[in-house]
């Protein structure tokens, strides 16, 4: 397998993972097996670390529309909302919520 196609097999792997956590079916060993092919290319030199963050959050925006960093801000603040004033939380349609 030549580094551009194992690059894209870890893209596609990626990709299912995210999808399926979208779903709200996350798969603990499938991520640990993704997560260790892009191990795999920064061991083998394919891949440096920036590059591997890069197309993880290439990856993020596609399946989810927004980066890492803001969908984690974005789930906290929810989280602080519900645990502090339930009655708001729930006022935010469950299609936003869930996001």
């Amino acid at each position: 397998m030549e580094p551009q196609e194992f690059i894209q097999h870890c893209r596609n792997e990626l990709r299912a993972c995210f999808e399926n956590t979208k779903k709200g079916n996350g798969d603990d060993v499938k991520k640990s097996r993704t997560e260790g092919l892009f191990q795999a290319c920064r061991l083998l030199g394919i891949l440096t670390s920036e590059e591997v963050r890069d197309i993880y959050e290439e990856e993020h925006i596609l399946v989810f529309g927004e980066t890492i960093q803001r969908r984690k801000e974005r789930k906290e603040n929810m989280s602080k909302l519900k645990a502090s004033s339930p009655d708001d939380y729930f006022d935010i349609p469950a299609i936003e919520r869930m996001r």
